[in-house]
C-alpha cells in the first residue's frame, strides 16, 4: 500500500497535499518525469493550484519538453488577472517558444499582451520591432523603436533610436517629413 494507493482513499485537502508532497518527493531523488506525473494527477485534483502550474513549468523547462511548456504556461497565464505583473514572464517565455516552432501570429499576440501589461518592458519592444522589421512591416517596426526610445533614460540611446527611426521611416516608409520631424 504505497503513497499514492493512500492519497487516492483519503479527503480531497489531504489528498492534494500528499500528491504534492510525493512529486517533490520524486523531483528531489530525480526522478523529474515522475514528478511531472504526479503534479498532473495534483492538477487534476486543483486545477487552478497555481503554485502546480508553476512546479510544471520548472518541471518541463528542466525535460526541454516545448510542448507541454507550452501549453502549461498558457494555463497558468490563463489562471492569472488579464493585468497582472507575474503573467508578464509567463508571455514572454509563451512567446518566445511559439517563435522556435515558427507560430509568429500567435507570438506576436502574446508580447502585444506583454505590452498591455508593462509598456517598457524592452526585450518585448525589441523582439517586435525585430519580428516587424524582419516580415518588412515598417510602420510597426518604426512605433516599437518610439516606443523603445519613451522608456529610455539615456540621452545617447534615445537618440540613437530617433535616428534607427527616422531612417526606417525616409528609406523603408518614403516619409521625409516624418523622418525630419524625428
Amino acid at each position: 500500500f504505497g503513497v499514492a494507493d493512500h492519497a487516492a482513499v483519503v479527503a480531497p485537502g489531504t489528498r492534494i497535499e500528499l500528491y504534492r508532497q510525493l512529486a517533490e518527493l520524486c523531483e528531489n531523488v530525480g526522478d523529474l518525469q515522475g514528478a511531472v506525473n504526479t503534479f498532473y494527477q495534483l492538477a487534476q485534483l486543483a486545477p487552478n493550484d497555481y503554485p502546480t502550474l508553476r512546479a510544471l513549468i520548472r518541471l518541463h523547462e528542466q525535460l526541454q519538453n516545448s510542448d507541454a511548456l507550452l501549453e502549461v504556461l498558457q494555463q497558468a497565464s490563463y489562471q492569472l488577472p488579464r493585468q497582472s505583473p507575474e503573467r508578464v514572464p509567463l508571455l514572454h517565455r509563451q512567446a518566445l517558444l511559439l517563435r522556435e516552432v515558427g507560430n509568429e501570429e500567435a507570438a506576436e499576440a502574446c508580447l502585444q499582451q506583454l505590452l498591455e501589461i508593462d509598456p517598457s518592458h524592452g526585450e518585448t519592444i525589441g523582439a517586435l520591432y525585430t519580428m516587424y522589421s524582419q516580415r518588412g512591416d515598417w510602420g510597426k517596426a518604426v512605433r516599437m523603436l518610439l516606443a523603445a526610445e519613451a522608456h529610455t533614460a539615456s540621452p545617447m540611446h534615445k537618440a540613437r533610436l530617433l535616428h534607427d527611426a527616422a531612417t526606417a521611416r525616409l528609406h523603408h516608409l518614403d516619409d521625409t517629413d516624418g523622418a525630419a520631424a524625428l
